[in-house]
């Protein structure tokens, strides 16, 4: 058999990117729950500065935010090429065809709903970005 990768030995990291303390707690421990390593950022400049610090395996922001919001900081990452690639999920209380539209411009792989999320929707789209979970 093959040896396992160092990336699959160890806890993926997620920046997450979210103004709201109750939900950032709440996304937090949730992901903790799934097994990720949570960097918090309370906006998008917070977020550019942690990713900046170290890049994660991810990051899963909220659209609106203060001094930076999810659609900004998408577009940021997007424009360096140290992070172009990274997987970015924005995650919003707005479920619009011109709110999806703006994500996937800024440059976003994936656009979840607060409303519907949960960890099985999480796992199940970083899957289809190509991100390994546990």
């Amino acid at each position: 058999a093959a040896a396992p990768s160092p990336r699959s030995a160890r806890a993926l990291e997620v920046v997450l990117a979210e103004d709201s303390l109750a939900t950032r707690e709440v996304l937090r421990v949730l992901l903790e729950a799934q097994g990720f390593r949570v960097r918090l950022a309370a906006d998008g400049e917070e977020a550019l500065a942690r990713i900046a610090e170290a890049a994660p395996d991810v990051v899963v922001s909220d659209v609106n935010m203060p001094r930076r919001d999810g659609l900004s900081l998408a577009r940021a990452l997007r424009a360096r090429r140290e992070t172009e690639r990274l997987p970015i999920v924005l995650l919003t209380s707005q479920d619009d065809a011109a709110t999806r539209a703006a994500g996937a411009a800024a440059g976003a792989d994936a656009y979840l709903v607060k409303s519907k999320f949960n960890a099985g929707v999480l796992a199940e789209t970083l899957a289809r970005l190509g991100v390994r979970t546990g």
